[in-house]
């Protein structure tokens, strides 16, 4: 009985940050409004580069333990992040809901407007070989997400490669596996 409980929240849990995914993945309609980027209240700040290929290709797996992300409904609406957010795993399944942050970013690499809804499914790695600033965006304390790349050019122009975002938390989490920790080779 147990068991089907936690079957049954992880299926709810999924259906709600899948259903918030799918969102992002409509076109705009004349019945249907654009996705709107995260609420003024309770905006937090951080950067986001991508990974991966444009078909989502190097996005499975990851330090969460969902294995393919495809077959378990995430798709490529996923991130990586960093240790000021990953919470040694506890991040896992988090939804969280970015958009580029047109009061810090040059407009020529933003989609304004534009918001993405992602799930956190890996770990970015800090690389303390360099400084935060200059290619060690997963470092802490900095906050981070380093998103696959067909997400990220939802928000972003692929020229960019890193650019100030705002998020929020999603209020659904999908319940999942506690984190494996993985060391830089």
């Amino acid at each position: 009985m147990a068991r089907a409980r936690v079957i049954a929240a992880l299926a709810v849990a999924l259906l709600g940050c899948a259903l918030a995914v799918a969102g992002d993945d409509v076109a705009p309609s004349a019945s249907r409004p654009k996705a709107q980027p995260p609420a003024p209240g309770g905006l937090l700040k951080a950067h986001a580069t991508f990974y991966g290929g444009a078909d989502g290709a190097g996005t499975i797996g990851g330090a969460c333990g969902y294995g393919n992300l495809y077959s378990a409904g995430y798709g490529a609406s996923t991130t990586a992040l960093s240790t000021a957010l990953f919470n040694d795993g506890a991040s896992c399944g988090q939804c969280y809901r970015i958009a580029c942050d047109g009061k810090r970013a040059d407009p020529r690499w933003c989609k304004l407007g534009e918001a993405v809804t992602v799930t956190a499914t890996n770990f970015c790695p800090p690389n303390y070989d360099l400084p935060s600033d200059d290619g060690g965006w997963c470092n802490p304390p900095r906050p981070h997400f380093d998103m696959a790349q067909p997400a990220w050019e939802k928000i972003g122009v692929y020229r960019a490669g890193i650019i100030p975002v705002v998020y929020q938390r999603g209020t659904v989490r999908a319940a999942g596996r506690r984190a494996v920790h993985h060391q830089r080779p």
